[in-house]
């Protein structure tokens, strides 16, 4: 079963287990505006705009946060033009790609944000790629190295800043 199909299956459940916003990133979302969302999910940090490529958590999405603007894309494939959101945030998504795949999607980061990009992967000690299950499912992840994903998002990004996190590797990119 391919990540959209786990994910609109377990849409509802994982909907109302990942309710909070994470604190790293309601701090760089602080005075923010028109910040795109990739891979939003059901909406949790509530930002005006957001993708993901669940139907199932888009419809959540858009019940969770009525104003915001959510449509179902591929992060690897933005349906925007260049430059149109002044900030962007990619949480907990990347981890879903293999590294090729995952430079495909920070490249359209880079693409449709004017200014900075908030990301973040697992980290946890099992490297590689690993099912983890959800209920009845398995979701595919590939889990980066810290020294991994930095070498993946400097080959995009000109200057990145690292956010301590103990729970996951995050970084600030311009």
């Amino acid at each position: 079963m391919g990540l959209r199909a786990v994910y609109d299956s377990i849409a509802v459940s994982w909907s109302n287990f990942r309710t909070k916003p994470l604190g790293f990133v309601s701090e760089f979302l602080k005075d923010k505006i028109g910040v795109l969302d990739v891979g939003c999910g059901s909406a949790r940090h509530k930002t005006r705009f957001g993708v993901d490529s669940s139907f199932e958590m888009i419809k959540l999405a858009r019940e969770r946060n009525p104003s915001g603007d959510y449509v179902v894309a591929d992060a690897r494939f933005l349906p925007f033009k260049a430059k149109v959101f002044p900030d962007s945030i990619c949480i907990a998504v990347l981890h879903h790609l293999v590294p090729g795949e995952a430079l495909l999607a920070l490249n359209e980061l880079k693409r449709v944000t004017v200014n900075s990009s908030l990301l973040s992967v697992w980290h946890r000690d099992d490297l590689g790629p690993v099912n983890v299950k959800w209920g009845a499912s398995e979701r595919f992840y590939y889990i980066y190295s810290e020294a991994e994903f930095n070498s993946l998002v400097f080959r995009v990004f000109k200057r990145v800043t690292l956010v301590p996190d103990s729970k996951n590797i995050v970084f600030i990119c311009f």
